[in-house]
């Protein structure tokens, strides 16, 4: 069995991968440097997709 660090996944832009803690308002998620907006728990899911 392996493990997944999820450290910041929930901070961190899947396609950029820019981390900040201003990234996530909520349910929102709002890249800072790119200006994606996406679902919070969706954007997250596909940053630990990428990390597994």
């Amino acid at each position: 069995m392996w493990k997944l660090n999820a450290l910041n996944s929930s901070r961190e832009y899947a396609a950029c991968a820019h981390t900040e803690a201003g990234n996530r308002k909520g349910t929102l998620f709002l890249c800072k440097s790119c200006a994606h907006r996406a679902h919070a728990d969706v954007n997250a899911a596909e940053v630990l997709t990428s990390r597994g």
